[in-house]
Protein backbone atom coordinates (compact mmCIF):
# COMPACT_ATOMS: atom_id res chain seq x y z
CA UNK A 1 0.00 0.00 0.00
CA UNK A 2 1.49 3.21 -0.99
CA UNK A 3 0.15 6.49 0.42
CA UNK A 4 0.49 10.15 -1.10
CA UNK A 5 -0.47 12.91 1.09
CA UNK A 6 -0.39 16.71 -0.07
CA UNK A 7 -0.57 19.03 2.32
CA UNK A 8 -1.78 23.29 2.26
CA UNK A 9 0.53 25.80 3.90
CA UNK A 10 -0.76 28.88 5.51
CA UNK A 11 -0.52 32.04 5.83
CA UNK A 12 -0.22 33.64 9.38
CA UNK A 13 -1.82 37.19 8.83
CA UNK A 14 -2.02 37.95 12.65
CA UNK A 15 -2.37 37.47 16.44
CA UNK A 16 -5.48 39.27 17.64
CA UNK A 17 -3.54 39.64 21.28
CA UNK A 18 0.33 38.60 21.89
CA UNK A 19 0.35 39.92 25.43
CA UNK A 20 -2.66 37.77 27.25
CA UNK A 21 -3.83 41.16 28.85
CA UNK A 22 -7.49 40.27 28.60
CA UNK A 23 -7.17 36.37 29.97
CA UNK A 24 -6.33 35.10 26.41
CA UNK A 25 -3.03 35.18 24.95
CA UNK A 26 -2.68 35.20 21.23
CA UNK A 27 -5.25 34.05 19.04
CA UNK A 28 -3.98 33.68 15.43
CA UNK A 29 -5.71 34.79 12.25
CA UNK A 30 -4.80 32.43 9.13
CA UNK A 31 -5.21 31.10 6.12
CA UNK A 32 -5.12 27.81 4.17
CA UNK A 33 -3.25 27.66 0.60
CA UNK A 34 -3.13 25.84 -2.48
CA UNK A 35 0.65 26.48 -2.96
CA UNK A 36 3.80 25.72 -2.30
CA UNK A 37 2.67 22.06 -0.59
CA UNK A 38 4.38 18.88 0.24
CA UNK A 39 3.94 15.35 -1.24
CA UNK A 40 4.56 12.70 0.96
CA UNK A 41 4.78 9.38 0.41
CA UNK A 42 5.21 6.13 2.40
CA UNK A 43 4.82 2.33 2.20
CA UNK A 44 5.64 -0.35 4.31
CA UNK A 45 9.76 -1.16 3.73
CA UNK A 46 11.94 -3.75 5.44
CA UNK A 47 13.39 -0.99 7.57
CA UNK A 48 13.10 2.91 8.11
CA UNK A 49 13.99 4.67 5.07
CA UNK A 50 13.88 8.44 4.73
CA UNK A 51 14.18 10.37 1.37
CA UNK A 52 14.03 13.99 1.68
CA UNK A 53 16.37 17.16 1.75
CA UNK A 54 18.36 17.11 4.63
CA UNK A 55 17.01 20.15 6.36
CA UNK A 56 13.64 18.03 6.99
CA UNK A 57 15.63 14.43 7.76
CA UNK A 58 15.62 15.30 11.41
CA UNK A 59 11.57 16.47 11.64
CA UNK A 60 10.77 13.32 9.66
CA UNK A 61 12.51 10.70 12.19
CA UNK A 62 11.16 12.67 14.86
CA UNK A 63 8.04 12.31 13.74
CA UNK A 64 8.10 8.53 12.66
CA UNK A 65 9.37 7.54 16.66
CA UNK A 66 6.85 9.60 18.04
CA UNK A 67 4.18 8.28 16.42
CA UNK A 68 5.57 4.86 16.33
CA UNK A 69 5.72 5.09 20.49
CA UNK A 70 2.38 6.48 20.96
CA UNK A 71 0.07 3.12 18.52
CA UNK A 72 2.62 1.17 18.99
CA UNK A 73 3.18 0.34 15.91
CA UNK A 74 6.42 -0.78 13.78
CA UNK A 75 8.66 1.78 12.39
CA UNK A 76 9.22 0.12 8.79
CA UNK A 77 8.13 2.58 6.50
CA UNK A 78 10.24 4.19 3.50
CA UNK A 79 8.70 7.89 3.79
CA UNK A 80 9.62 10.18 0.65
CA UNK A 81 9.52 13.75 0.29
CA UNK A 82 8.97 14.84 -3.60
CA UNK A 83 7.56 18.55 -3.25
CA UNK A 84 8.63 20.99 -0.79
CA UNK A 85 7.52 23.55 1.62
CA UNK A 86 10.48 26.04 2.49
CA UNK A 87 11.32 26.51 5.89
CA UNK A 88 11.53 29.08 8.40
CA UNK A 89 9.75 31.36 5.87
CA UNK A 90 6.19 32.02 7.43
CA UNK A 91 4.31 29.35 5.41
CA UNK A 92 4.30 26.71 8.66
CA UNK A 93 6.25 24.09 7.10
CA UNK A 94 6.86 22.19 10.18
CA UNK A 95 3.49 21.63 11.21
CA UNK A 96 2.67 20.55 7.74
CA UNK A 97 5.59 17.88 7.44
CA UNK A 98 4.89 16.96 10.56
CA UNK A 99 1.19 16.14 10.13
CA UNK A 100 1.51 14.96 6.52
CA UNK A 101 4.32 12.33 7.54
CA UNK A 102 2.44 10.97 10.48
CA UNK A 103 -1.01 10.60 8.48
CA UNK A 104 0.91 8.73 5.56
CA UNK A 105 2.84 6.83 7.63
CA UNK A 106 -0.24 5.68 9.75
CA UNK A 107 -2.48 4.81 6.68
CA UNK A 108 0.34 3.07 5.36
CA UNK A 109 0.19 0.22 8.40
CA UNK A 110 -3.79 0.66 7.67
CA UNK A 111 -4.98 2.65 10.73
CA UNK A 112 -7.30 5.59 10.80
CA UNK A 113 -6.37 9.64 11.17
CA UNK A 114 -7.36 11.29 14.49
CA UNK A 115 -5.60 14.57 13.13
CA UNK A 116 -6.55 16.18 16.59
CA UNK A 117 -4.35 13.36 18.65
CA UNK A 118 -1.69 13.15 15.81
CA UNK A 119 -1.37 17.02 16.26
CA UNK A 120 -0.88 16.92 20.42
CA UNK A 121 1.12 13.58 20.03
CA UNK A 122 3.81 15.65 18.21
CA UNK A 123 2.95 18.56 20.11
CA UNK A 124 1.69 21.20 17.79
CA UNK A 125 -0.46 23.92 18.03
CA UNK A 126 0.48 25.25 21.52
CA UNK A 127 0.71 28.68 20.36
CA UNK A 128 -1.62 28.91 17.10
CA UNK A 129 -4.29 26.87 16.16
CA UNK A 130 -4.13 27.45 12.44
CA UNK A 131 -1.48 25.14 11.39
CA UNK A 132 -2.97 21.80 12.34
CA UNK A 133 -7.03 22.96 11.69
CA UNK A 134 -5.32 23.97 8.05
CA UNK A 135 -3.94 20.61 7.87
CA UNK A 136 -7.66 19.35 8.58
CA UNK A 137 -10.35 21.39 7.24
CA UNK A 138 -8.55 24.22 5.18
CA UNK A 139 -10.35 27.80 4.42
CA UNK A 140 -9.80 30.75 6.69
CA UNK A 141 -9.39 30.45 10.48
CA UNK A 142 -8.97 32.20 13.56
CA UNK A 143 -8.35 30.75 16.78
CA UNK A 144 -9.45 31.58 20.39
CA UNK A 145 -5.80 31.68 22.00
CA UNK A 146 -4.15 29.78 24.77
CA UNK A 147 -6.29 30.25 27.95
CA UNK A 148 -4.89 28.75 31.41
CA UNK A 149 -2.02 26.27 29.39
CA UNK A 150 -5.03 24.78 27.16
CA UNK A 151 -4.02 24.83 23.31
CA UNK A 152 -5.56 27.36 21.02
CA UNK A 153 -9.46 25.95 19.58
CA UNK A 154 -10.66 27.39 16.28
CA UNK A 155 -14.11 29.53 16.95
CA UNK A 156 -13.71 30.72 13.22
CA UNK A 157 -13.71 28.54 10.36
CA UNK A 158 -14.94 30.47 7.19
CA UNK A 159 -14.46 29.18 3.26
CA UNK A 160 -12.77 31.91 1.28
CA UNK A 161 -13.15 32.80 -1.98
CA UNK A 162 -10.80 31.43 -4.04
CA UNK A 163 -11.56 33.66 -7.07
CA UNK A 164 -9.14 35.79 -5.55
CA UNK A 165 -5.96 35.28 -6.04
CA UNK A 166 -2.39 35.30 -3.91
CA UNK A 167 0.97 36.40 -4.91
CA UNK A 168 3.58 35.06 -2.20
CA UNK A 169 6.93 36.23 -2.40
CA UNK A 170 9.52 34.45 -0.73
CA UNK A 171 13.18 36.25 -0.78
CA UNK A 172 16.02 34.49 -0.46
CA UNK A 173 17.19 36.83 3.05
CA UNK A 174 17.35 35.52 6.38
CA UNK A 175 15.13 33.57 7.32
CA UNK A 176 12.50 33.94 10.65
CA UNK A 177 12.44 32.63 14.06
CA UNK A 178 12.17 29.28 14.53
CA UNK A 179 10.36 27.64 17.50
CA UNK A 180 12.48 27.80 19.62
CA UNK A 181 14.17 30.88 18.95
CA UNK A 182 10.30 32.48 19.15
CA UNK A 183 9.51 31.32 22.94
CA UNK A 184 11.16 33.77 24.73
CA UNK A 185 9.88 36.38 22.02
CA UNK A 186 6.08 35.51 22.35
CA UNK A 187 6.37 35.36 26.10
CA UNK A 188 7.96 38.73 26.67
CA UNK A 189 6.13 40.61 23.62
CA UNK A 190 4.24 43.95 24.98
CA UNK A 191 1.46 45.88 23.77
CA UNK A 192 -1.31 48.74 24.80
CA UNK A 193 -4.70 48.02 25.44
CA UNK A 194 -6.13 49.81 22.51
CA UNK A 195 -3.76 48.24 20.20
CA UNK A 196 -5.37 44.78 21.07
CA UNK A 197 -8.68 46.29 21.12
CA UNK A 198 -8.50 47.93 17.67
CA UNK A 199 -7.15 44.47 16.03
CA UNK A 200 -10.19 42.51 17.72
CA UNK A 201 -12.42 45.31 15.85
CA UNK A 202 -10.86 45.00 12.81
CA UNK A 203 -11.51 40.96 12.67
CA UNK A 204 -14.84 40.51 13.95
CA UNK A 205 -16.14 43.93 12.33
CA UNK A 206 -14.25 44.26 9.30
CA UNK A 207 -12.08 41.18 8.05
CA UNK A 208 -14.31 38.85 8.86
CA UNK A 209 -17.69 40.31 6.67
CA UNK A 210 -15.45 41.43 3.93
CA UNK A 211 -14.85 37.71 3.74
CA UNK A 212 -18.68 36.90 3.81
CA UNK A 213 -19.59 39.51 1.64
CA UNK A 214 -16.99 38.85 -0.80
CA UNK A 215 -15.91 42.55 -0.82
CA UNK A 216 -12.20 42.34 -1.14
CA UNK A 217 -11.30 46.08 -0.84
CA UNK A 218 -12.92 45.74 3.15
CA UNK A 219 -10.54 42.50 3.55
CA UNK A 220 -7.81 43.88 2.11
CA UNK A 221 -7.85 47.10 3.99
CA UNK A 222 -8.51 45.55 7.42
CA UNK A 223 -6.29 43.09 7.09
CA UNK A 224 -3.01 46.02 6.06
CA UNK A 225 -4.46 48.12 8.95
CA UNK A 226 -4.01 44.95 11.42
CA UNK A 227 -0.55 43.46 9.68
CA UNK A 228 0.99 47.51 10.70
CA UNK A 229 -0.97 47.29 14.27
CA UNK A 230 0.48 43.61 15.06
CA UNK A 231 3.69 44.32 13.67
CA UNK A 232 3.96 47.42 15.88
CA UNK A 233 3.94 44.77 18.87
CA UNK A 234 6.49 43.04 17.19
CA UNK A 235 9.12 45.68 15.90
CA UNK A 236 11.30 45.49 18.84
CA UNK A 237 12.28 42.10 17.50
CA UNK A 238 12.40 42.18 13.79
CA UNK A 239 13.43 45.41 13.16
CA UNK A 240 10.46 47.09 12.32
CA UNK A 241 6.54 46.76 11.21
CA UNK A 242 7.88 44.74 8.85
CA UNK A 243 11.62 42.98 8.26
CA UNK A 244 13.52 45.86 7.09
CA UNK A 245 15.03 45.84 3.63
CA UNK A 246 13.58 43.80 0.78
CA UNK A 247 10.43 42.64 3.28
CA UNK A 248 9.37 46.18 3.79
CA UNK A 249 9.89 47.26 0.01
CA UNK A 250 7.82 44.33 -1.53
CA UNK A 251 5.25 45.30 1.25
CA UNK A 252 5.12 49.08 -0.37
CA UNK A 253 5.47 48.26 -3.79
CA UNK A 254 2.54 45.30 -4.00
CA UNK A 255 0.69 48.24 -2.40
CA UNK A 256 1.93 50.60 -4.88
CA UNK A 257 1.34 48.26 -7.55
CA UNK A 258 -2.46 47.54 -6.24
CA UNK A 259 -2.23 44.56 -3.98
CA UNK A 260 -4.80 44.63 -1.40
CA UNK A 261 -4.47 43.27 2.03
CA UNK A 262 -0.35 43.35 1.69
CA UNK A 263 1.40 41.84 4.68
CA UNK A 264 3.77 39.32 6.32
CA UNK A 265 3.18 35.86 6.80
CA UNK A 266 3.85 35.09 10.55
CA UNK A 267 8.15 36.50 11.40
CA UNK A 268 8.65 36.11 7.29
CA UNK A 269 10.61 37.03 5.32
CA UNK A 270 7.19 35.43 3.15
CA UNK A 271 5.38 38.81 1.68
CA UNK A 272 1.57 38.52 0.48
CA UNK A 273 -0.56 40.29 -1.40
CA UNK A 274 -4.29 39.81 -2.50
CA UNK A 275 -6.30 40.81 -5.73
CA UNK A 276 -9.51 40.17 -7.47
CA UNK A 277 -7.59 41.48 -10.84
CA UNK A 278 -4.44 41.01 -13.28
CA UNK A 279 -2.19 39.87 -11.15
CA UNK A 280 0.96 40.43 -13.62
CA UNK A 281 1.19 44.07 -11.86
CA UNK A 282 2.00 42.59 -8.97
CA UNK A 283 4.50 40.14 -10.34
CA UNK A 284 6.52 42.76 -12.14
CA UNK A 285 6.12 44.92 -8.51
CA UNK A 286 7.54 42.31 -6.83
CA UNK A 287 10.43 41.28 -9.20
CA UNK A 288 11.64 44.26 -10.00
CA UNK A 289 11.65 45.00 -5.82
CA UNK A 290 13.81 41.80 -5.58
CA UNK A 291 16.19 42.65 -8.41
CA UNK A 292 16.26 46.46 -7.01
CA UNK A 293 17.57 44.89 -3.82
CA UNK A 294 20.23 41.69 -5.94
CA UNK A 295 18.02 39.22 -4.21
CA UNK A 296 16.59 36.10 -5.85
CA UNK A 297 13.61 34.80 -4.50
CA UNK A 298 10.20 32.91 -5.35
CA UNK A 299 7.44 34.08 -6.71
CA UNK A 300 3.65 32.00 -6.01
CA UNK A 301 0.59 33.12 -7.36
CA UNK A 302 -1.36 30.45 -5.44
CA UNK A 303 -5.40 31.09 -3.77
CA UNK A 304 -6.78 30.30 -0.77
CA UNK A 305 -7.98 26.29 -0.02
CA UNK A 306 -10.98 25.62 1.33
CA UNK A 307 -10.54 21.95 2.16
CA UNK A 308 -7.61 19.80 4.00
CA UNK A 309 -4.58 17.64 2.92
CA UNK A 310 -5.04 15.32 0.20
CA UNK A 311 -4.67 11.90 1.12
CA UNK A 312 -4.49 9.08 -2.14
CA UNK A 313 -3.86 5.62 -1.65
CA UNK A 314 -2.48 3.67 -4.19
Amino acid sequence: MRVIVRTPSRLHLGIIDPTGLHGRRYGSIGLTINEPYFKIEAEPSDDLEISCSKQYYNSILETINTISDRYGIDGNVHVKISREIPVHVGLGSTTQLKLGVATAYLVSKGLSINVKEISEALGRGSISGIGTYAFAHGGFIVDGGVKIGKPPKPIVSLSFPEEWRIIVVIPSVERGYDEEAEKPIMMEVKADSSLVMEVAYLTLMKLIPGIVDRDIVEFGESLSSIQVLVGRAFSKYQGGIFRSGVVDSLVKNLKEAGGLGVGQSSWGPTVYAFTDRDIDSLRRAAFKCLNDYGVEGSIIVTNARNKGADIEVI
